[in-house]
């Protein structure tokens, strides 16, 4: 059996208490953790009681990180894994743990419950920001959601909802690609790249051209 000796109020965060175990530092929680725990001093814990309150701060730690990496702008639900599973190096250092892919799942899931990430809402607000910022072709903003993790039927939701089309998307590319592919042959080879159709890169360089 074990103690635990302190609770100590962390200076730089004062929402996280560090927890030492017979007069060790051994790991902190926040403060709603403490109490939802129902930790207190010198009290008996076993060996499973202190591991399990470990996993708790990693949890914590975990979900705090990603309040903040969320808070910017919106994310699907494999940024915010990839996101963690980044994180988690120094984590598992520090805590001796091999394993925290529960407590990924587990801070997916309450962000998920809280509406902090929703693939619907990031598909809308990923393919107006493409659209907005550079001009992007239907193929290839599919291509980037995909590797987002997003799945094909939500994808299509999204761009069904969305009122721009490949062919007002291809004049914002060449106006912004003119000056560097002069010559039509180049900027027609970019354009394919980009997943734009033949069709609509012929009809676009021809009313730019009139």
């Amino acid at each position: 059996m074990s103690k635990i000796t302190k609770l100590e109020i962390q200076k730089k965060n004062k929402n996280r208490v560090n927890v030492y175990v017979d007069d060790v530092y051994s790991f902190s929680l926040l403060e709603n953790q403490i109490i939802d725990l129902g930790i207190s001093k010198l009290k008996d814990y076993t060996a499973s009681d202190i591991d399990n309150m470990k996993k708790e701060s990693v949890f914590g730690i975990l979900y705090q990180n990603a309040l903040f990496f969320c808070v910017g702008r919106e994310h699907s639900h494999k940024e915010v894994r990839d996101y963690l599973k980044r994180k988690c190096t120094k984590i598992m250092k520090d805590f001796y743990i091999e394993d925290v892919t529960d407590a990924i799942s587990k801070v997916e899931i309450a962000l998920a419950n809280k509406d902090y990430i929703n693939d619907e809402r990031f598909c809308d607000f990923w393919i107006e920001y493409r659209n907005v910022k550079k001009g992007i072709s239907r193929k290839k903003i599919i291509l980037e959601l995909r590797a987002k993790g997003v799945d094909d039927e939500t994808i299509e939701k999204a761009i069904l909802k969305n009122s721009r089309d490949d062919k007002s998307e291809i004049k914002k590319v060449i106006l912004r690609k003119r000056n560097k592919y002069e010559d039509d042959n180049k900027l027609i080879r970019y354009l394919l790249s980009q997943g734009f159709s033949f069709s609509d890169i012929k009809e676009a360089l021809n009313d730019s051209n009139e």
